[in-house]
């Protein structure tokens, strides 16, 4: 099964980081595509925090916050991208 690779979902912020990091955001759920474990989720989150710092470093680290901390993890873990 395969999520949606939707680029970053932000609700109202959504257009607006498109178009900053979409392909941050794309390949964040290519990485998280075929796995539910601890390591690939922080491995991917680690990586578009890298590539979203390109654009902007306080951006990265929002977005960051965002998606590793506890919500990110239980949207990973139950959320309507989970496997």
């Amino acid at each position: 099964m395969s999520i949606m690779h939707d680029g970053c979902t932000a609700g109202p912020l959504s257009d607006w980081l498109n178009g900053l990091i979409r392909g941050c955001c794309d390949a964040h759920d290519l990485a998280l595509d075929h796995s539910t474990d601890w390591q690939t989720f922080v491995d991917a989150n680690w990586a578009l925090y890298q590539c979203a710092a390109y654009a902007s470093p306080g951006l990265a680290a929002i977005v960051f916050a965002a998606v590793a901390g506890p919500v990110g993890w239980a949207l990973y873990r139950f959320g309507p991208k989970a496997k």
